[in-house]
């Protein structure tokens, strides 16, 4: 990795919501899942279309901690395993496209590079 020729892995899934759901402007929507990742110095971060997601919390997941120890056990905290934000769809509503608005969650290198990005698309109704 030092001398550029490596690749960091990483998997990231979306628990919640579902993909294609459909949501009102009016209700606050949480966006809720995990990440594991080799790279000691990764950034994570969720975005609402191009707009990033200032508070994003951590959740305790021992059950991703479990299931990927033998692979990232060297870099997994069962206390940052997980996260979760709640989001106010009013605070994107430049960010809806034809009443779409895409979730991006990614994990990215200390050079800003992309290791993994999962995406979703939610249905704004009014």
């Amino acid at each position: 990795m030092e001398q550029g020729s490596g690749q960091y892995s990483g998997m990231i899934n979306i628990d919640q919501p579902a993909n294609y759901v459909r949501i009102s402007k009016e209700d606050p929507v949480r966006i809720r899942g995990w990440k594991v990742c080799d790279c000691v110095n990764a950034k994570f971060e969720v975005r609402l279309g191009n707009k990033a997601v200032e508070k994003i919390e951590n959740e305790s997941r021992q059950d991703v901690v479990n299931a990927f120890i033998e692979q990232y056990g060297g870099f997994m905290d069962k206390d940052t395993a997980g996260f979760y934000t709640d989001v106010d769809i009013r605070d994107y509503e430049e960010e809806i496209k034809d009443g779409r608005l895409t979730v991006t969650v990614g994990l990215y290198d200390e050079n800003g590079n992309r290791i993994v990005e999962r995406f979703l698309i939610l249905i704004v109704q009014e």
